[in-house]
């Protein structure tokens, strides 16, 4: 999850969160948001000074759930992300017996994805 990897970050090189902002060009309270889980970067050039920063890939900065979250804001607005983390963190809980492969899994979650999206588009109409 990218709150609990950019807090590491910062941790191990003996940041505090207002030295982070500073050095990233970024708001306290946007690095307390990212930090509580509460928003994620919202513009590649965010991420790109993040992970040139802490001298990491992207890829390792972000976990597949953060995508469907942001994916859901940029769609829906930042309620629809929350309502995703929510889903995504129920459904995590269901997986947890681990008797899907991960094959499995990701056809779920794509479907429920989906099948969201299908929601969300006939409510509004």
């Amino acid at each position: 999850m990218f709150s609990k990897r950019l807090k590491y970050l910062r941790k191990m090189n003996g940041m505090t969160q207002k030295e982070l902002a500073e050095e990233l060009g970024l708001t306290l309270r946007t690095i307390q948001n990212y930090e509580l889980g509460a928003s994620l970067p919202r513009s590649k050039a965010t991420v790109a000074r993040i992970s040139e920063f802490f001298d990491v890939p992207v890829s390792s900065l972000f976990e597949a759930d953060d995508f469907y979250v942001l994916e859901a804001e940029k769609k829906s607005g930042k309620e629809a992300g929350s309502e995703m983390r929510v889903l995504l963190s129920d459904m995590s809980a269901l997986f947890a017996g681990g008797k899907l492969t991960d094959e499995d899994k990701d056809m779920v979650m794509k479907t429920i994805n989906d099948l969201y999206w299908e929601k969300g588009t006939r409510r509004r109409c």
